[in-house]
């Protein structure tokens, strides 16, 4: 069942609109479609290497089980090259307060970042047929400049998650918020190894990684520079930043809420959920079915 949540997403309201007919299995083949198209478009080998080192268990508080980075190598030289998004995603990642309680003020430059960087993801395959898909299955949208608008709001409209105007979907998800010395969100790749590249988060080990050789998929855990600690956090590694946002609007946009998937032979699950029961998204997330741990190296 896919939701009807255009206008409801534009006016905060919580959800009661009608819904078009879909199944978990028609959107994972087509987010499986979508990952065909995206996984070729950077080369893991060539831009970066990842280190997993020991592997944690348990809740892993207090435990540091890595004694390097993650990345041991990472050409972001060669990733800015590569997509043509992944410029204007970057310039996004330093706009937000960290720090949950502090609402945010969106300078007119980073409007205009905001804009650039949309407007580079409508360009791309993937955002065209996400649209295409949605509007099959009964989203009202009837242009792309309409589905652009959607995204604007889904991923970029502040909200209240402590205080007024303090969060955003995007914020949550690819860039990460902290509540006292715990990380919330933080779900992307480009943010962490750019951030780890700085010294400003310390790796501390994984609890599973899979989905190929290198490994597309991973749980981890990491300390920001304050204290503040990622206990467990699960990311995809290697994909673009289109990908990411079009496969967690689809499961988003679906009263599913919960999709399986297979990229390639391995089993994903995405995770969505909204904000307050509302019509605006709180995080997303992907866990693996069956992760392949490493074992400790002592």
């Amino acid at each position: 069942m896919l939701l009807i949540l255009w206008i409801c997403l534009l006016l905060h309201e919580n959800t009661s609109t009608d819904s078009a007919q879909t199944s978990e299995k028609e959107v994972a083949k087509f987010i499986e479609h979508l990952w065909r198209m995206d996984k070729t478009l950077i080369n893991p080998t060539a831009t970066y290497e990842l280190d997993f080192q020991n592997a944690l268990h348990g809740t892993s508080d207090g435990i540091d089980e890595a004694s390097s980075p993650l990345f041991r190598r990472f050409n972001k030289t060669l990733l800015l090259k590569t997509v043509k998004t992944i410029p204007a995603f970057i310039n996004l990642l330093d706009n937000y307060h960290s720090r949950t309680g502090i609402r945010e003020t969106v300078t007119p430059e980073e409007v205009q970042e905001i804009e650039q960087f949309l407007d580079r993801i409508m360009e791309t395959q993937v955002i065209q047929e996400t649209w295409k898909f949605l509007e099959r299955k009964g989203l009202p949208i009837e242009s792309p400049e309409e589905f652009r608008q959607l995204l604007h709001t889904l991923w970029f409209k502040t909200y209240k998650r402590k205080r007024p105007g303090d969060s955003s979907a995007f914020e949550h998800v690819f860039v990460g918020e902290r509540k006292g010395l715990e990380v919330s969100g933080f779900h992307n790749w480009i943010q962490f190894a750019q951030l780890e590249a700085i010294k400003a988060v310390d790796y501390r080990g994984h609890f599973s990684e899979s989905c190929g050789n290198p490994p597309r998929m991973a749980t981890i855990s990491f300390r920001m520079q304050d204290g503040s600690v990622k206990s467990k956090a699960s990311m995809l590694f290697g994909t673009t930043p289109e990908f990411e946002l079009a496969l967690y609007t689809i499961v988003f946009l679906s009263d599913l809420r919960r999709v399986r998937f297979r990229m390639d032979s391995c089993k994903v699950k995405v995770i969505c959920h909204p904000m307050n029961k509302k019509a605006l998204l709180s995080t997303c997330y992907v866990t693996s079915k069956a992760p392949r741990k490493r074992k400790n190296l002592h």
